[in-house]
């Protein structure tokens, strides 16, 4: 009897042994930005308010939730590479950005994990040259009790079309380290006492995506107030085959705040607050010296493929006043023109023209049922059918497709730096650029083109009508 509980109690030990092992490695398989579970109550949650420039009376949006521990069960918070540093838990941030000095020359936003084995990418801005910069990572000893910091040096990558002003986007690439690493702080001295502490973000690439293009728009700012467009812009790009929008927020007005949270609670959109802490572009403008290039677009691309490397197989840059638009016949939506481009390729490229705004002939001439809708709802694509006869080069005012798979990839305005690139040929997919000109009586050859019109129009003034049905006591643009 004795020898066979000795044998049950043997057994049961090992099964034990082997289910810690296994969560153990399933928990840093697993690492997300929006838990972390190790020893830490991550409950208390807070919400973000947009960023809305002398506008005081408006209210608090969905953004994105950070959460902040409310406790350590911890004994000891020092140890490693350096002593006496305890985990500056206060500082836990996500999607805000952070300084990484006292003297402000280097900032970051967000970090990301890129490979199992640890290895991690911070992204900020900085001064160039930059100070030297460390990765402090924050892990949990064999003990589960016991806080380790490890250190290790950065190395700067800066991304491109900084136009000359002080402040640079980077990424800051730290190596690989050790187990049940997640959180990293950035500092200029290695064993500075951080000023940052950052919770990682997945960037793995995954078994399988859960959607296959997600749109990523860059900062709105300037108060940005353009409901008619924004709403267009959404359910239009919704039928051509946006699974999700990732919106990076500067500065938008009290409607603008009201329709996005609509689209957030359809889980359709993610909102992304982008509180520079260098001066950049501000309305009314003023005679500072702007200090970051259109408020770090760039560096926001850059970020929006990061935080979808684990999610969406494509990215899409395009601005508000832009769509990519399958151009050949019986092609609807982008899956369906995907299938008529190499598959081989990382990026594919649509060159850009330019639909006039401001030429006054719309789609009136056309026999098009919907006109009187189109026009109550200001439907820039079912009015505007007169384009430039110049279609522009690419990589100029171009905008693209790009996969999430390659981890050396640059993302720049109009092109992308590595991996295979494809032009797109204009017969089978183009960028339509919807916008006024500076010189509107400028001889120009003009070219009817109402393909959105014959092949969008009923489903988009459809899927309008319905949100602004839904949008309650949202003004539109013009009763504001």
């Amino acid at each position: 009897m004795i020898h066979k509980y000795k044998n049950a109690v043997a057994v049961f030990i090992g099964f034990q042994t082997i289910f810690t092992w296994f969560y153990i490695f399933t928990i840093q398989r697993d690492i997300s930005s929006d838990s972390v579970n190790f020893h830490f109550n991550m409950s208390n949650k807070m919400e973000y308010n947009v960023l809305v420039p002398k506008m005081n009376n408006v209210k608090p949006t969905n953004i994105r939730k950070q959460t902040t521990p409310e406790s350590l069960n911890f004994s000891h918070t020092s140890n490693g590479d350096c002593n006496e540093i305890e985990l500056p838990v206060e500082l836990l941030q996500v999607d805000t950005w952070s300084p990484i000095d006292k003297d402000g020359a280097v900032y970051v936003f967000a970090a990301y994990i890129v490979e199992q084995n640890g290895r991690v990418e911070a992204l900020g801005a900085s001064i160039n040259p930059a100070p030297e910069v460390f990765c402090q990572y924050w892990h949990i000893a064999d003990d589960n009790i016991t806080l380790i910091i490890s250190v290790h040096t950065a190395v700067v990558r800066w991304l491109p079309e900084n136009h000359g002003r002080k402040y640079t986007g980077a990424i800051f690439e730290c190596p690989a380290s050790v187990l049940h690493v997640r959180y990293v702080s950035l500092t200029t001295s290695k064993c500075d006492i951080p000023l940052n502490l950052l919770q990682l973000t997945n960037a793995i690439l995954p078994n399988r995506y859960q959607r296959i293009f997600t749109v990523c728009l860059k900062p709105l700012h300037f108060s940005y107030n353009e409901i008619f467009e924004l709403i267009e812009w959404i359910e239009l790009n919704k039928i051509l085959g946006a699974d999700k929008f990732v919106i990076y927020v500067f500065s938008i007005s009290n409607n603008t705040a009201k329709v996005l949270d609509y689209y957030v609670k359809q889980g359709i959109v993610e909102l992304v607050r982008w509180n520079l802490p260098m001066k950049s572009y501000t309305w009314p403008k003023t005679n500072d010296p702007i200090e970051i290039h259109s408020n770090g677009m760039v560096l926001s691309i850059q970020d929006c493929l990061m935080r979808n490397k684990a999610h969406s197989e494509f990215i899409v840059n395009i601005d508000v006043d832009e769509f990519i638009i399958p151009r050949s016949e019986h092609k609807i939506t982008w899956h369906d023109m995907m299938k008529q481009l190499s598959s081989v390729c990382d990026t594919y490229i649509f060159r850009n023209v330019f639909f006039r705004k401001d030429w006054n002939s719309t789609s009136d001439s056309i026999d098009f049922h919907g006109n009187d809708l189109a026009k109550k709802y200001n439907l820039v694509t079912l009015q505007k059918i007169l384009r430039e006869k110049q279609i522009f080069d690419a990589k100029i005012r171009s905008k693209y497709f790009t996969k999430t798979t390659k981890t050396d990839k640059v993302l720049m305005v109009h092109d992308v730096q590595g991996g295979k690139t494809q032009t797109v040929p204009v017969t089978i997919g183009m960028l339509h650029h919807y916008r006024n000109w500076e010189n509107p009586n400028k001889p120009l050859t003009r070219i009817r083109d109402d393909l959105i019109v014959t092949k969008y129009g009923d489903k988009l003034i459809e899927n309008i009508q319905i949100t602004w049905s839904k949008q309650g006591n949202v003004k539109s643009d013009t009763n504001m």
